[in-house]
């Protein structure tokens, strides 16, 4: 069990190593930044888009969008991608900051390839359902 009752000791911090990711250049020209470890078993990727708050034309329309990303796709519904992502143990996140918006996926590094394809196609190949707009909307007025 902890003890609580002693306060820890206070030290100086006096040197933080972070460590540098490996960066190299697609093909397309894209910059990718990472970091390797031959013991992960989790592969954790972000796609960061300058499509934050700075850029939206209308109020909300930069978290709305990235917030419809996982709701259909030209090859999948949403509950195809929700049902494939629990099925290969694999979590997508979305954000939207001032300056950017972020598409986060986390999964087992044994079906990476597999989940690749749905995030591309997520990305690459939004639907937006009118359906599920309305769903969020509904939402969102409930909070």
């Amino acid at each position: 069990m902890l003890e609580r009752k002693t306060q820890p000791v206070f030290r100086n911090i006096n040197k933080i190593n972070y460590q540098k990711p490996d960066t190299f250049t697609l093909s397309n020209g894209v910059p990718v930044f990472a970091f390797f470890a031959e013991s992960d078993k989790i592969i954790g990727l972000e796609i960061i888009f300058n499509a934050g708050v700075w850029f939206q034309p209308k109020v909300l329309l930069a978290s709305t969008t990235n917030a419809m990303l996982r709701e259909g796709t030209q090859l999948y519904t949403s509950g195809d991608i929700s049902e494939k992502l629990d099925f290969f143990g694999a979590h997508l996140s979305a954000h939207v900051e001032k300056d950017k918006a972020v598409v986060g996926l986390y999964c087992p590094h044994k079906h990476f390839s597999s989940v690749l394809k749905i995030l591309t196609d997520i990305v690459m190949h939004p639907i937006f359902p009118q359906n599920e707009l309305d769903i969020l909307i509904k939402k969102r007025k409930e909070q």
